[in-house]
């Protein structure tokens, strides 16, 4: 199920990814070896299209840990607050009775049905993931690695759910003609060196950040244009189009 987030796999964009890859390694292996951490918290915000829950998905994947388990708000379609509470607390604590555990939280935002106008949210499920999230595991020797992702962890701070998490990350969009470049030139993508080269040098131009997932999302509409190769023009007219 975790594959299905990263089907594409993750491109090393550069220091940004590889800092946070590497940070999110040294957590996992935390709470794969030490007795002294029962749970470990790691909330990962950033902006939308930056990859973060496809980021989480392959920690999980790749974490060797039999109990896995995926919360997200697709799951919940159709339940009221108290089902979706009891649904969560379920998957906790079934996690308790496992020696080593992964419970993934995706899009913290919708899971807690927030909405900026109000603002409205369940305060029920606040609640529910305010305890959970710093609770360890009641019995010795069992531990619990929590990773979530959001975007908009500005507004969740006035509900203190951020500061429920050990640690918090931040997902950055590609900021730098590098990273652009990494991104293009990867061999997933198939682009040949000057077709990369001139995107993103016309990317560059307009100097400001873009998500990852949308430079990606832009680059399979352009190529849908039927065109033998990829100009930086019909690329920037879909980007255009992209509302960029």
């Amino acid at each position: 199920e975790m594959q299905t987030y990263f089907r594409n796999g993750l491109i090393d964009y550069g220091s940004g990814f590889s800092d946070l890859w590497s940070n999110l390694g040294r957590f996992l292996n935390q709470i794969k070896t030490s007795d002294r951490t029962p749970i470990l918290s790691v909330l990962l915000e950033g902006p939308v299209f930056t990859g973060k829950t496809a980021i989480a998905a392959k920690l999980c994947a790749e974490s060797d840990i039999n109990f896995i388990r995926m919360i997200s708000p697709d799951s919940m379609i159709g339940m009221n607050d108290a089902q979706k509470c009891s649904k969560i607390t379920r998957v906790f604590q079934d996690s308790y009775k496992s020696q080593l555990s992964v419970i993934f939280l995706d899009d913290l935002e919708r899971l807690l049905d927030y909405t900026p106008i109000g603002p409205r949210f369940s305060n029920l499920i606040l609640q529910t993931l305010l305890v959970l999230v710093r609770k360890p595991p009641p019995e010795q020797g069992r531990r619990l690695m929590i990773i979530a992702t959001t975007s908009v962890a500005h507004l969740l701070e006035e509900l203190q759910l951020t500061k429920a998490f050990n640690v918090t990350l931040h997902v950055s969009q590609l900021q730098t003609q590098q990273d652009i470049h990494a991104v293009l030139s990867a061999k997933e993508n198939g682009l040949s060196s000057v077709e990369a080269a001139n995107i993103t040098e016309a990317i560059g131009a307009l100097d400001s950040p873009i998500g990852i997932k949308q430079l990606l999302m832009v680059l399979e509409m352009a190529r849908s244009v039927g065109e033998e190769s990829i100009s930086a023009n019909t690329f920037m007219e879909c980007l255009s189009t992209c509302g960029f």
